[in-house]
């Protein structure tokens, strides 16, 4: 009996590597059909849905300066969805402390209408 329970068991272990084999192909086929599907575009080209933008500050007191510079690209999947990466610069001199800091983010924007922007940003700076 016990060499027909070993084979039960054997049988079923096999049976839920092939279905979570099958379950894999069908996801993969799956994007791959969406990632071509969305590689035609009709025609758009990529960077025709890139926007490049950024800010520049600057500010200076009595016995300080401050300077920043921050770069970002930004992809529009469509009217409401994109995302995008920046880099940041921040550099300030205060008497004698100086203060250096660096970073770069990723972004995504959601705009349900319009007039209203939703924007989600993960940032990391490092400090000297």
């Amino acid at each position: 009996m016990p060499c027909i329970i070993e084979k039960n068991e054997t049988l079923k272990q096999n049976h839920h590597m092939c279905l979570k084999k099958l379950i894999f192909t069908g996801l993969a086929l799956c994007n791959v059909t969406l990632l071509l599907a969305q590689s035609s575009n009709n025609g758009v080209d990529f960077w025709n849905n890139v926007r490049f933008g950024g800010s520049i500050g600057l500010g200076f007191t009595n016995n300080g300066f401050n300077g920043s510079i921050s770069p970002s690209a930004i992809y529009q999947f469509n009217e409401q969805f994109a995302t995008g990466a920046s880099l940041s610069f921040n550099y300030a001199k205060f008497d004698e402390d100086k203060f250096l800091a660096y970073g770069g983010s990723i972004l995504s924007l959601y705009n349900p209408i319009p007039q209203i922007q939703n924007v989600c940003r993960i940032r990391t700076i490092t400090y000297k």
